[in-house]
């Protein structure tokens, strides 16, 4: 089964949930801006990511930078409390893929259609994959903005 976490006003999400139409697959949707995520939910991302949660913190949300909230310094609880009072925080869209006991097997952060082809087999083996890799500049989500970061550096500093 795959689950597809995503927020209504993100533009990823619904990138993501078209592509997963596209290609046919079967999917849950969970809107967190109407649907809270559970703790069991989180721990069951954690279980894929090798350095847990905080690897699903968007660092450019606005409640993040607003609030200016130090997330790397909180414990995994008390990160995972934050995250179910502020699902804004997390990057979109989020795909979890469980098996037939519903154990978590695949994970994917952020979108990319090439990437997310991988949900198209079933795996036996646990996988995470995460689309924020530094060298990307998330301007409104998590969905690709194309903008190497080195790139976008140059061309802000040469315009000063």
């Amino acid at each position: 089964m795959r689950i597809l976490y995503c927020l209504s006003n993100c533009r990823g999400s619904r990138i993501a949930e078209q592509f997963l139409t596209k290609h046919s697959y079967e999917f849950i949707k969970k809107n967190l801006s109407y649907e809270p995520i559970k703790d069991t939910e989180l721990l069951d991302m954690d279980s894929l990511i090798p350095n847990g949660v905080i690897d699903l913190i968007n660092p450019h949300s606005w409640y993040i930078v607003e609030n200016k909230i130090s997330y790397k310094n909180l414990s995994k609880r008390e990160l995972i409390d934050l995250i179910i009072k502020n699902p804004q925080i997390l990057s979109y869209p989020i795909l979890l893929q469980t098996n037939g006991n519903k154990e978590p097997r695949k994970l994917i952060v952020g979108f990319n259609d090439q990437e997310w082809l991988i949900f198209e087999k079933e795996v036996k083996t646990t996988r995470y994959y995460n689309n924020l890799s530094k060298l990307y500049k998330f301007n409104n989500c998590c969905y690709f903005d194309e903008v190497n970061i080195e790139n976008y550096n140059k061309t802000q500093n040469n315009g000063k």
